[in-house]
């Protein structure tokens, strides 16, 4: 009874309103700031709209502490919540009051476990009408779709499965408490999301192999201070307020911010992409000071096309856009790891099948036409989405200029602190970059290519095996393609005779550094095997003595896919000149597992790969000194300039085809519909 009237004490404070108050520092009306109450009352965090929302910390006089998300004045979202005696609840909120999934513990050590509701302890929880506890599969498809799984000691998963393992997006709930909602790759935390600890603290960025890499927002459980910027390894390396040298705290720190490439640091947030007439224009990236993050297409300024937004609560929409608002097909992904999949209206869910009127029109004018950028004409109405399930509602970031025509829809749990869209007030202006090039003649009529700028590639030349047989050539070859690639204005990481853990080493710093590029490329050269239809790239150092050690010290080319995949670059190319034979002794794994070859691969969106043979069968090594066959023709023709993409490789393909009489076939499968040139005229 103590713990529920306090509960509902706290309601009444949290009503009262901030105005005729003392802000002790900072923008305590719309931004983040320090704010002490007529009662002595202190909190520290985001505001909006002259209401505490989004992340702080709130201090009673009388010593109780809240650190977590607010909602017009009201504790909504995650939260920890410290009572003066040693009480302490982690877990959800709403209105106030502890609602959702979530842990009390009493200072006599004593838990409450499981769902509350109104404040008030209902139970532990039980899925899918199994039993509480019930370990294993629960529900979906844990081995290659979507499902959910409880795992023993009471941890849970909610989200896409690969091979078995937690690989996309999802929800992991640790039985302590600690929430991750976002990205995962082979069981690592890896790519976009929200990690909530269980002392408050909270980060929404990137995260490589689950330590913060990369973009990111870090939330301090004390004081609500953020650390907003670059991450390495769990340290901030470059903050934000250091990006713009000179001139302010806003401006272009790099590129053609007016018409073309560029990146530009606001306000509110951290753009990168392309700009039109100074306005966002094209595919781009914006990372918002609060913490959410939209990845796709603008156009002046808006969102439009195709995009994906992360909220930053974890919730993640993925589809189609029309005037700043969820509009057509999409999927969201859910606070609580469920699925939301169908069609939206002007920012409201419609059902799964039923499309907007007049969808099919839009659709083909603005993907279909082969002109501009395929975007759609914007104005100031915002992100939304509606939210059906039991957790707090709230509203989406808002524009700074306030939006004269129409009206917003409820958001999806998304706390609305300092959360306003960028605005023209600190935009560069001046007209347009050629951000899209029209191609003409050879079969390109309608097709619009992309002005690729950032390209990064890494490329790995393994020749001196110390426990197999040696190759003649693949430091030639990683060298001869180090050097072409530089010579197509690419940022190259080259590796030669890599160790396991150099190469390893080298896939993830590629997997952070592509993200914000427009092309990644990964170049290998030498030993390469399939082992149960993966393909493993062969470190120099391997020692072969079970088919685990594949598994596990070799580098599995959809690591590197992976990593492509969660940077959302533009173009994502894979050369694989490791078609060669098994060079380990036969029999070892039985006599189906190693086979010839590689393994065919298909290829994710925007992904072009491209074998130096076909899968299955053995290339050539070529004469010792020189090339390889298959990058020997190779690089000649990315060195020819006005070649498009996929002319490169069929004239590769062709001539390696002719000079082996037919024995050695290159292999390409493409996902890729832009034009892509590796060298301008």
């Amino acid at each position: 009874m103590k713990a529920f009237v306090f509960i509902s004490f706290i309601s009444l404070i949290l009503s009262v309103q901030s105005s005729a108050q003392t802000c002790l520092s900072g923008d305590c009306s719309s931004g983040f700031g320090k704010f002490k109450y007529e009662n002595g009352d202190i909190y520290e965090g985001e505001f909006y709209d002259d209401k505490r929302e989004g992340f702080g910390v709130y201090t009673w006089k009388t010593g109780e502490k809240f650190i977590g998300e607010s909602l017009a004045n009201t504790f909504s979202g995650f939260g920890v919540m410290e009572f003066k005696d040693g009480t302490k609840y982690i877990g959800d909120f709403k209105n106030g009051e502890f609602d959702g999934e979530g842990e009390k513990t009493y200072t006599n050590g004593t838990k409450q476990t499981g769902i509350f509701e109104k404040g008030k302890y209902l139970g532990k929880i039980s899925y899918y009408g199994k039993a509480v506890g019930t370990t294993g599969c629960l529900n979906g498809d844990c081995e290659g779709g979507y499902g959910m799984k409880y795992y023993s000691g009471n941890d849970r998963y909610f989200g896409y499965f690969k091979t078995g393992k937690r690989d996309g997006y999802g929800a992991y709930y640790w039985d302590d408490g600690t929430r991750w909602v976002g990205q995962f790759e082979q069981n690592l935390l890896t790519g976009y999301g929200t990690y909530f600890f269980i002392t408050g603290e909270k980060y929404v960025g990137y995260f490589i192999d689950s330590k913060r890499n990369g973009w990111g927002i870090n939330y301090d459980p004390n004081t609500g201070v953020k650390k907003i910027g670059f991450w390495s390894d769990n340290n901030l390396i470059t903050p934000k307020s250091t990006l713009v040298k000179t001139g302010g705290a806003t401006g272009c720190i790099s590129g053609d911010c007016k018409n073309g490439y560029g990146k530009y640091v606001y306000n509110n947030g951290y753009y990168e992409g392309y700009f039109k007439n100074g306005y966002r224009n094209g595919q781009g990236k914006y990372y918002f000071d609060i913490g959410d993050f939209y990845s796709g297409n603008f156009d002046d300024n808006k969102f439009n096309g195709k995009g994906t937004y992360y909220y930053t609560n974890g919730e993640r929409y993925t589809g189609e856009w029309k005037d700043q608002r969820t509009h057509g097909k999409g999927e969201l992904v859910q606070f609580d790891g469920t699925l939301k999949v169908g069609y939206w209206k002007e920012g409201t869910y419609q059902d799964k099948t039923t499309p907007p009127p007049g969808y099919d029109a839009w659709v083909r004018n603005n993907y279909q036409t082969g002109t501009g950028s395929g975007t759609i004409a914007a104005n100031n109405k915002l992100p939304t989405t509606t939210n059906t399930n039991n957790k707090p509602a709230v509203t989406n970031p808002t524009n700074t200029k306030p939006n004269t025509t129409g009206t917003t829809t409820t958001g999806t749990n998304k706390p609305s602190g300092n959360n306003t869209n960028p605005t023209n007030n600190n935009k560069p202006t001046n007209n347009t970059a050629n951000n899209n090039i029209v191609t003409t003649g050879s079969n390109t009529s309608g097709l619009v290519t992309t002005n690729f700028k950032r390209k990064m590639a890494l490329i790995i030349g393994n020749q001196s095996y110390q426990y197999t047989t040696a190759l003649k050539n693949p430091k030639n070859d990683a060298r001869s393609m180090a050097q072409v690639l530089r010579s197509c204005g690419f940022e190259v990481i080259e590796v030669i005779d890599g160790s396991a853990s150099q190469m390893k080493t080298a896939i993830r710093d590629f997997g952070a550094k592509i993200i914000g590029a427009d092309v990644a490329l990964f170049y290998y050269s030498g030993h390469g095997m399939q082992v149960d239809n993966f393909n493993y790239i062969i470190p120099v150092d391997f020692r072969l003595q079970t088919k685990a050690d594949i598994k596990e010290d070799c580098p599995n080319i959809n690591w590197v896919l992976n990593r492509m995949e969660n940077a959302a670059t533009k173009l994502n190319i894979v050369i694989l000149d490791a078609c060669r034979n098994n060079p380990f002794d036969r029999g070892s794994f039985g006599e189906d597992d190693a086979n010839e070859g590689l393994a065919s691969i298909t290829p994710p969106d925007n992904t072009v790969i491209s074998f130096a043979t076909d899968p299955g069968s053995v290339a050539s090594d070529g004469v010792a000194g020189t090339n390889g066959l298959y990058t020997g023709s190779l690089i000649k023709y990315i060195a020819s300039p006005n070649m498009q993409l996929e002319n490169v490789f069929k004239l590769t393909g062709r001539e390696v085809r002719e000079k082996s009489s037919g024995k050695q076939k290159p292999w390409l499968n493409t996902n890729f519909y832009d034009i892509f040139y590796f060298k301008m005229q």
